[in-house]
C-alpha cells in the first residue's frame, strides 16, 4: 500500500508518544469488524494477560473499562473496513471511562473516517512518477550516482513506472 500501517507504526512506537500514555494497544481489525474480538484484543494487549474465560461482549467491555479507568490510552486499529456506526458506538462504549483516548485508524475507506468522526484525516497518496523514480534509484543503487544514459537507469525507470507510485512495493 501507500504506507498507512508503516506511518501508524512510527507514531505508535515513538518514545515521546509512548511516554505520554499509560496504556497502549495495537489491533489488526481486518474486513470483519467483530466488536467482541477487537475489544478482547485491546484488553489483552494493554493488560499483557490472556483472558480465555471472558466470552461475552459485556464481560470483556467491563474488564476493559476497569483496566483503563482514569488512564490515558493510545489505540491503533489497523486496516479497518467497518462502515457501521452502531458497531463503532458499541466498540467505543467502554473507552469512555478513560481519562484520555487517542485512536489512530488505518483504512482504505473515506467513509470509515467519516463514520468515526475523526478529527484529523491524513490521506496518503502515491508518489509522483519523478519522486518515485528518485526514491527507487536511491535504494536500488545504494545511493550511488548512476550515469543518466546507463542501461541500469533505464531499467530503474521502467520498474519505478510499473510500481505506480509505490517504489518500495
Amino acid at each position: 500500500g501507500v504506507g498507512k500501517t508503516t506511518l501508524a507504526q512510527l507514531v505508535y512506537n515513538d518514545s515521546k508518544i509512548r511516554c505520554y500514555f499509560n496504556k497502549s494497544a495495537w489491533v489488526y481489525v481486518s474486513p470483519q469488524f467483530d466488536v467482541t474480538r477487537i475489544t478482547k484484543e485491546v484488553l489483552e494487549s494493554i493488560s499483557l494477560h490472556v483472558y480465555s474465560g471472558l466470552m461475552g461482549l459485556s464481560a470483556v467491555q467491563c474488564t476493559l473499562a476497569k483496566e483503563i479507568k482514569g488512564k490515558k490510552l493510545l489505540l491503533v486499529l489497523d486496516d479497518v473496513w467497518n462502515e457501521s456506526p452502531s458497531n463503532w458506538e458499541q466498540f467505543l462504549e467502554p473507552l469512555r471511562v478513560a481519562k484520555s483516548v487517542r485512536i489512530v485508524v488505518t483504512t482504505r475507506s473515506k467513509a470509515v473516517a467519516q463514520i468515526i468522526r475523526t478529527t484529523h484525516i491524513h490521506d496518503l497518496s502515491c508518489l509522483p512518477q519523478d519522486q518515485c523514480k528518485l526514491l527507487f534509484e536511491h535504494y536500488a543503487f545504494g545511493g550511488q550516482i548512476i550515469d543518466g544514459s546507463s542501461r541500469l537507469r533505464k531499467i530503474g525507470a521502467q520498474i519505478s513506472k510499473k510500481c505506480g507510485g509505490l517504489p518500495l512495493a
